[in-house]
């Protein structure tokens, strides 16, 4: 038998598996029949964990006689997890919530279902609006008409409003905008806490970054992607953004995003050359993207689609859904990505190195080459111009 308190400790070591958890102050919670287990962590260490009688099955039982629910019974059930909620006393700087559990993964299954994305991923973002939503379909349903929902487990029709209702109460708490959920975390736990006792450590629980990375490389070659492009892009990309990032706005954390664009912006050739772009933005945002957000997974999508051809507009649905910071982000990292794609538009990796000087109206860049770049310059010249928009200089290749 496993406490409550290894559960969430279990839990907890799934979550770090599947996100960069060091960069939150998260909340990993799993919501079982009888008890959910929330554990606190803060930059990627576990800083407390509660067993409390909150399971679904348990409040289900306690406060849900009618079929479909009174409006006294469900108003009661909310009242009484908003102030069981309280009482944990839960940090107000959470910016991660992770969930757990059959009941929460099913009701991102259905969301997923309804907006007709892919439902089978490990990890799912689920925004509070939508939850809301949700709990208020299911609250005005017969569990018979429950079973109905596209997606929905015969087995949890009746239990997965409470559950829905918990985190709602935790969003609430915590003046939060959404959820990830993710699929077998006790068991991915309790897996990894038994190798960890026979003294191996797994790559993410010493490198993330590096886990990032070839998971990335792992979906190029799931599309077939042609790698020594994606590497050459990519280290051009990075030469360009060290060298650029502070004229463009960006901050040193977002070459994250702008890594994973670049080895994946031309994996839609899986599909067909012909619109690739929308192609690779399509993969990536339908691929589990390990230790990135939502944000950051609609983010690289986006990149990638602009490698080539139109720059972002707003009449774009994926870039539409971005803030201003974000479109502003957007932009500029595809801007980096489109003349690092230009520099080996060969695919041969002629260019060994480059130099950025940044001058007052003109932005230098050196190539360092022992090949002829004719045709690396050339299309150069054709991509630069969104990235001299936005640096508002002339970009000059030496």
């Amino acid at each position: 038998m496993i406490s409550g308190e290894e559960e969430a400790r279990y839990t907890f070591i799934a979550a770090s598996a599947n996100f960069q958890i060091s960069k939150y102050h998260a909340l990993v919670l799993d919501i079982g029949g009888g008890s959910a287990e929330y554990s606190v962590v803060n930059k990627g260490r576990l800083e407390k964990a509660h067993s409390v009688e909150l399971g679904c099955n348990r409040l289900t039982k306690k406060f849900i006689k009618s079929d479909p629910v009174t409006n006294t019974e469900y108003q009661t059930l909310k009242d009484f997890l908003v102030k069981e909620v309280r009482k944990l006393k839960l940090p107000r700087t959470i910016d991660l919530l992770i969930c757990t559990g059959g009941s929460m993964g099913n009701l991102s299954t259905i969301h997923y279902l309804a907006c007709g994305q892919r439902a089978d991923r490990t990890v799912k973002y689920l925004e509070r609006k939508h939850l809301k939503k949700l709990i208020n379909d299911i609250r005005n349903k017969t569990i018979a008409e429950r079973i109905q929902i596209p997606g929905m487990e015969e087995k949890r029709a009746d239990i997965i409003l409470a559950a829905a209702m918990q985190v709602d109460a935790v969003l609430e708490e915590t003046d939060g905008e959404g959820l990830y959920t993710l699929s077998g975390g006790l068991r991915s736990g309790l897996t990894i806490d038994t190798i960890n006792k026979m003294g191996l450590e797994l790559p993410f629980q010493s490198n993330m970054d590096n886990v990032r990375h070839s998971r990335l490389i792992e979906i190029g070659n799931k599309f077939s992607f042609e790698e020594r492009h994606a590497r050459q892009v990519t280290k051009l990309a990075r030469k360009l953004f060290d060298g650029l990032h502070a004229e463009l706005g960006l901050d040193k954390a977002d070459w994250a995003v702008l890594e994973a664009a670049s080895l994946l912006h031309d994996i839609g050739n899986y599909i067909s050359y012909s619109s690739h772009h929308k192609h690779s933005q399509y993969l990536i945002m339908n691929s589990d993207l390990m230790g990135y957000s939502h944000d950051e997974i609609i983010m690289i999508g986006n990149i990638a689609r602009y490698h080539r051809k139109s720059p972002p507009r707003q009449s774009h649905r994926y870039f539409r859904m971005m803030t201003g910071d974000g479109q502003r982000k957007i932009a500029a990292m595809s801007a980096v990505l489109r003349a690092a794609d230009g520099l080996d538009r060969s695919h041969k990796s002629l260019v060994r190195d480059l130099e950025v000087l940044v001058k007052p109206k003109k932005i230098e860049i050196k190539l360092i080459s022992d090949h002829n770049l004719s045709l690396e310059k050339k299309k150069f010249e054709m991509k630069k111009d969104l990235l001299e928009e936005i640096s508002g200089k002339e970009l000059i290749i030496l």
